[in-house]
């Protein structure tokens, strides 16, 4: 245990060293630039120059003894051994052989930004970078541009009106990084492209933002994580630091592409996984570059002061402005705030002629000599049903402003209003279109931040109502330790969907409320079974070669007595005669369940972040529904609740309409608890499983599965 725990402490310091090398380099290194032709390593070093680094720079290259104005050296072997980073803009063939080199040197860390690795050349690489002290950005990757060090280990063009600022983004894409740094205002501490990720991760640089006292806030543009307990770990380092974090998603849409027997298969997608990952830990996932963008405004305008929720107050001079304003606000999810009686009588006498209510027309208020906006936008801040103050403003870099003009006037009194108030103020401008100077110098250094356009803005803003969930690790495994491993034992031998006696197994081992029911062999053994239920009873095929009963015709119900069980059971031995390679193991025997309602519960495996959960409104035609929460096992009580809650079966329950009377949810949200346990502790074997239709009785909640469809890897 000590040794495991040494290495991993060895792994983490070296992980860190060679992070501050890329990120906080004195001495630099580049590899791969020419005399002849501009190269990769060329451009890192105009960046350099350009940037003003003021540490050591020493090209490396056989020939020439300068390079962009730099002296170099003839061969890795004549660097000297403080050298913190390299950029080697190489062939891939060559990669592994310089790492070698450079980690004989003593080098911690390398920018590898080449691309078409061979699985052989990957191979050596990976050789390479588990033996020795070195880590790599990449490959396939753009490099780091650290702002706040002057350090752009970057292998673009740099635009001359780069800001730095204290905004970091982590992109496995380069293009992202290209778009988000090229077409924003943002101010940036440290742009990290980090390409394949054969060695650093976004999990290795987020723990290293954790402690950088130049970053506020950080963005991310992934497609796909490796280790998501890492990742996990290193988001509430960042978040423990009191730091924001908002992602993009690549890849939202990918559908179909594997082959599902089970109906939960057919309901979600792996972005709905990435997607519940990231609500338990409360990361907003934003749309596009945009949304990112916006976002990440606000959140390098607020630093690290706490924010409530998303419960907004919209106000404008403009009626039509802020009825627009609440309607996106209420699209993207935001709450608009019911203001306390106090604060409406508090904005009526501040803006005499408006209603006082939320949101507030400021240009209701007539009277401009009688107008105080800034004493209403303090009375809102000060409402606690309030979180955020948005107010919609035209701000765009074409009005005709001047110094003097009383449409300044108007909007320092916002500024001022929003002076005392500790929450976000956020002005939005209602185009995407720049913003005027005049009014970026006037909020300069206040706490209220420009954003522009309303749906990114307003976007943005409703991120600030997100937070981490509690651990669902508290739930705990349900399965005593030696029947699990009866039970792991006894699934790892099959492939496909599992027997009929395997699967009930598994069920009553979990605590899972499985209908009363008996597997009889003929119809003889049906009808004494039949008799111990009580009629009337529900008869089925018992086959693993048979997934959807109901599909080809292996289901009867509603059997009253014992002619009728035996006129289905003859039914349907002979419509299995259709189906000739299908191994049979009897018929199943239920007691028939009334006077309920039905739901659908499942998960499927979603590698490698485990298996997702899913609750909805079941039966046959849940797929064409597609009603559906989901959630990463295992899941907390409050996580089944917080399921339940998203469905419109949850709505049904509540007693929508009058379609059902209210019912108890928390049976349903027992069962998925207890169901999300069997997910976590056996979904590396059981990638798919159904129990659909889950019978949920109206009032009691009272929940009986009549079906499970388990499928092993």
């Amino acid at each position: 245990m000590t040794a495991t725990v040494d290495f991993e402490k060895d792994a983490a310091a070296k992980i860190t060293r060679g992070i501050t090398g890329l990120l906080r380099p004195k001495t630099i290194a580049v590899i791969g630039a020419s005399p002849e032709r501009h190269t990769l390593g060329n451009q890192v070093l105009r960046n350099l120059r350009t940037f003003g680094f003021a540490g050591m720079v020493i090209p490396v290259h056989p020939r020439a003894d300068v390079l962009e104005g730099y002296p170099a050296v003839p061969a890795v072997a004549q660097l000297p051994n403080d050298v913190d980073v390299a950029v080697v803009s190489v062939r891939a063939s060559r990669a592994a052989g310089v790492l070698r080199e450079l980690a004989a040197r003593g080098c911690p860390a390398a920018v590898l930004p080449a691309a078409g690795f061979s699985e052989e050349e990957l191979a050596g690489l990976r050789s390479v970078l588990e033996e020795l002290q070195i880590v790599v950005n990449g490959p396939n990757c753009l490099g780091t541009l650290s702002a706040a060090d002057a350090a752009p280990l970057w292998t673009a063009h740099i635009r001359g009106d780069f800001h730095t600022g204290n905004v970091a983004l982590v992109t496995q894409s380069g293009s992202a990084a290209i778009s988000v740094t090229t077409t924003s205002d943002l101010g940036f501490s440290r742009v990290i492209s980090s390409g394949n990720e054969l060695s650093l991760s976004a999990a290795d640089y987020l723990s290293w933002l954790a402690d950088d006292d130049e970053t506020a806030a950080v963005g991310l543009v992934l497609e796909s994580l490796k280790e998501p307990e890492k990742f996990r770990a290193a988001v509430r380092r960042v978040q423990a630091a009191g730091k924001r974090i908002v992602a993009v998603k690549v890849g939202r849409t990918s559908a179909g592409g594997r082959a599902t027997q089970a109906h939960t298969g057919a309901l979600v997608t792996g972005y709905d996984a990435y997607r519940a990952l990231f609500r338990q830990l409360g990361v907003p996932l934003v749309r596009d570059y945009d949304e990112l963008v916006t976002t990440l405004q606000l959140y390098s305008g607020l630093g690290s002061r706490p924010v409530g929720g998303n419960r907004l107050a919209v106000m404008s001079i403009s009626g039509g402005q802020s009825a627009l304003a609440c309607d996106i606000a209420t699209e993207v999810g935001a709450t608009i705030a019911d203001f306390a009686p106090a604060t409406v009588e508090r904005v009526r006498a501040a803006l005499p002629g408006t209603t006082g209510e939320n949101p507030v027309d400021i240009g209701a208020s007539i009277d401009e000599e009688a107008r105080r906006t800034a004493l209403a936008v303090e009375a809102v801040g000060e409402d606690p049903a309030v979180d955020a103050i948005v107010v919609v403003q035209d701000a765009q870099e074409k009005l005709p402003l001047t110094p003097r003009h009383d449409y300044l006037e108007h909007m320092r009194q916002i500024v001022d209003g929003a002076r005392p108030s500790a929450k976000p103020v956020v002005l939005v401008s209602s185009t995407a279109s720049p913003v005027h100077p005049l009014l970026a110098e006037l909020t300069a250094g206040t706490n209220v931040t420009i954003l522009r356009g309303l749906e990114p803005a307003l976007a943005a803003t409703n991120t600030l109502g997100t937070v981490p969930r509690s651990a669902a690790e508290d739930t705990g495994p349900t399965v005593p330790a030696a029947l699990l491993a009866e039970l792991r034992e006894e699934i790892a031998v099959h492939h496909g969907p599992l027997p009929h006696a395997l699967v009930q197994r598994i069920v009553s081992a979990y605590g899972l409320p499985y209908v009363r029911s008996r597997l009889a062999r003929d119809e003889d053994e049906a009808v004494t079974f039949a008799h111990d239920l009580g009629f009337p009873v529900v008869v089925k095929i018992a086959s693993k070669d048979v997934p959807h009963r109901v599909d080809v015709g292996g289901v009867v119900v509603g059997i009253e007595d014992e002619d009728a069980l035996r006129a289905a059971v003859r039914g349907i031995r002979e419509r299995m005669r259709a189906l000739p390679h299908a191994e049979v193991d009897g018929y199943e025997v239920q007691a028939a369940v009334t006077g309920s309602i039905e739901g659908i519960l499942g998960f499927t495996r979603e590698e490698p972040l485990g298996s997702l959960v899913v609750a909805g409104s079941g039966g046959s035609l849940a797929e064409l529904v597609g009603d559906r929460a989901v959630d990463l096992a295992p899941v907390s009580p409050q996580g089944a609740l917080d399921m339940i809650a998203q469905t419109h079966l949850g709505r049904l329950l509540s007693g929508y309409r009058r379609l059902a009377q209210p019912t108890d949810v928390g049976p349903l949200a027992e069962v998925i608890v207890r169901f999300s346990a069997l997910a976590a502790e056996l979904g590396d074997l059981i990638v798919e499983a159904d129990l659909n239709p889950a019978f949920i009785r109206e009032g009691t909640g009272e929940v009986t599965l009549v079906d499970a469809l388990f499928i092993a890897r």
